[in-house]
C-alpha cells in the first residue's frame, strides 16, 4: 500500500533517521564512499537551508525577529519529550544548548548505522541557523554521533533573557 494512503503513519524523527541512514548507505554502495560523501554534505546543507529558510518566513510573517529565540520557536520538528534530553546551559551573552539524549542519534546508535548517521548531525544544524538567518552565528563543539558524550552548541551573542524569550 502506498505511504500516501495510509493516513495512520506517523513521520517522526525516528523513522527520519531510518530514511536518512539508508539513503546515505545506498549512495555510498553506489557512487563509493568518498564521492557519496560529498553528495550526501551538500544535500544535508540544501535541505537544512530550505528548513531554515520555511522557518524564517513563518517568523516573519508573524511579525517576529530572526534571532536565536526565534530559531527555537520556528523549529519543524516536534520530539515527544521522553525522546529528547537537552538543557539550556548559558543564555547571556551567548545560548549554550546541550544535548544528552537525541531520537536520531538512539536510533542510529541502536542499528548500527552511526557511520551513516554522523553525516546528518556534521552540517544540518549549521545549515539550519544560516537558512534561518545567515547572521546568527552557531559554534558546534561536539555532537554524539561523532562520539562525544553530548551536543554541545553555541549560539554567539544567543542574549537569550526572558524578555526574549517570553515577550
Amino acid at each position: 500500500m502506498p505511504v500516501s494512503s495510509n493516513k495512520n503513519i506517523k513521520f517522526t524523527a525516528q523513522l527520519h533517521a531510518l530514511l536518512f541512514s539508508s539513503i546515505v548507505k545506498a549512495t555510498f554502495n553506489q557512487l563509493g564512499k568518498e564521492k557519496g560523501k560529498s553528495i550526501i554534505c551538500k544535500a544535508v546543507k540544501q535541505y537544512g537551508h530550505q528548513r531554515g529558510k520555511r522557518m524564517a518566513l513563518r517568523a516573519q510573517e508573524n511579525g517576529h525577529n530572526l534571532d536565536v529565540a526565534s530559531y527555537f520557536a520556528y523549529g519543524e520538528w516536534e520530539v515527544p519529550k521522553n525522546d529528547m534530553d537537552l538543557k539550556l546551559t548559558e543564555k547571556v551573552p551567548n545560548a549554550r544548548l546541550n544535548i544528552y539524549k537525541c531520537p536520531w542519534h538512539t536510533i542510529w546508535q541502536d542499528n548500527n548505522l552511526l557511520e551513516y548517521g554522523k553525516y546528518f548531525c556534521k552540517d544540518i544544524d549549521a545549515a539550519l541557523v544560516y537558512g534561518f538567518n545567515p547572521e546568527l552565528n552557531i559554534k558546534i563543539n561536539s555532537t554524539q554521533t561523532h562520539g562525544d558524550n553530548f551536543c554541545d552548541f553555541v549560539f554567539k551573542n544567543g542574549n537569550l533573557t526572558v524578555f526574549k524569550m517570553f515577550g
